[in-house]
């Protein structure tokens, strides 16, 4: 098999003043007939969210993913066939404190980075990002965050 992707999950941390860690997306495509084992733990419970913070987004493993045959689980011990994709996702950590006491400028690296969408940085810490020119917007965050 080879490693297709090996990158960040955008969205997968718990908003928080403190945000969860973020979560691990791999992919591996199959060569050849193989058999493969793979486990993800915290798929059916959300990773839970602190005085105030959001949840993390679960873990889960796509077999087959993009097939008809796709499944979504946690745990799998199955036989693939060469072009066959197995997706390992890990889950992101739960949140600490209220989101919109999150330093704006933390939210704007974040999103800078790729851990939070603008939608993430709006809707969950109350930060206004212009994507144009990747600054923050003062006055529609003051706004929004009611202060």
């Amino acid at each position: 098999w080879i490693i297709e992707t090996y990158c960040m999950r955008k969205d997968s941390c718990g908003a928080g003043k403190h945000r969860g860690g973020v979560g691990v997306s791999r992919s591996y495509r199959f060569l050849h007939p193989s058999t493969a084992l793979t486990l993800v733990k915290k798929t059916k419970t959300k990773p839970w969210g602190i005085g105030g913070g959001k949840e993390g987004v679960p873990g889960s493993v796509v077999v087959r993913a993009g097939t008809p045959d796709e499944v979504v689980t946690g745990a799998i011990y199955d036989y693939f066939q060469p072009e066959d994709l197995l997706i390992n996702n890990s889950g992101g950590g739960g949140g600490w404190g209220n989101p919109f006491e999150r330093d704006p400028e933390k939210v704007l690296w974040d999103v800078i980075n790729d851990y939070v969408s603008l939608e993430s940085a709006r809707n969950d810490y109350g930060v206004v990002i212009d994507p144009a020119t990747m600054t923050i917007d003062q006055a529609a965050t003051a706004a929004l965050r009611g202060a």
